[in-house]
């Protein structure tokens, strides 16, 4: 709870939009930026204590996206999970799933956040804001 309400507070600071799901069996959220009436996807939270990045919509919001850019924000999620995920030419169409239990570990929800500042900071340059 306390990972959540840090994540919901940067969220916050960020102006970012927070979509709320309506599954009926799982909950979700997902923190969004906004820029020309798009979204733009970061990552979603899931009440089976997951996280899934959004590889998959990074791709369709930001055709031109730079592979190597990607392969990087993959490489630092895998360290902050602690888990490998798909190879990267499979990325383009995933959403892999990782374990929220992660960031409860000391500096990793710091990380976490980096992380999603340099997406953010990446949409911004190549779409504006």
């Amino acid at each position: 709870e306390g990972a959540i309400n840090t994540i919901l507070d940067w969220a916050k600071k960020k102006n970012l939009k927070v979509l709320w799901g309506k599954g009926k069996g799982s909950g979700s959220f997902y923190p969004m930026w906004e820029y020309n009436g798009t979204l733009y996807n970061l990552v979603s939270f899931w009440s089976n204590s997951t996280v899934e990045i959004q590889f998959q919509y990074m791709y369709k919001r930001v055709p031109d996206i730079d592979e190597e850019w990607i392969k990087e924000i993959k490489r630092k999620f895998e360290i902050v999970f602690e888990k490998g995920l798909p190879p990267d030419g499979e990325l383009k169409n995933r959403r892999p799933s990782v374990p929220m239990s992660a960031l409860l570990k000391k500096n990793k929800l710091d990380e976490f956040l980096a992380i999603l500042d340099e997406i953010l900071n990446y949409y911004t340059k190549k779409v504006g804001g």
